[in-house]
């Protein structure tokens, strides 16, 4: 879906948990969040707590689930069996 995304011709997006317009460097980011998640080095993810897949937020190495608002922050949600 990412790839989707960055591959039409515009210079930013607005995404729905984003306070700020998304640019394609962005979506690479996200995109190396998501090749580089790891269910054993994420942290619990509280939001969406499910009594049988236990969902946690896997970040880039080095940046907290709180960085949420910085520029240069990218995670996913992934459950154990992802």
């Amino acid at each position: 879906m990412l790839d989707k995304i960055d591959a039409l011709p515009v210079d930013a997006y607005i995404g729905g948990h984003n306070p700020r317009p998304m640019t394609h460097e962005d979506l690479a980011l996200f995109r190396r969040a998501a090749v580089e998640a790891d269910y054993s080095r994420g942290e619990p993810f509280s939001p969406f707590m499910d009594q049988d897949r236990h969902p946690r937020i896997c970040s880039l190495a080095g940046i907290k689930p709180e960085d949420m608002l910085r520029p240069g922050y990218a995670a996913v949600v992934i459950a154990e069996d992802y």
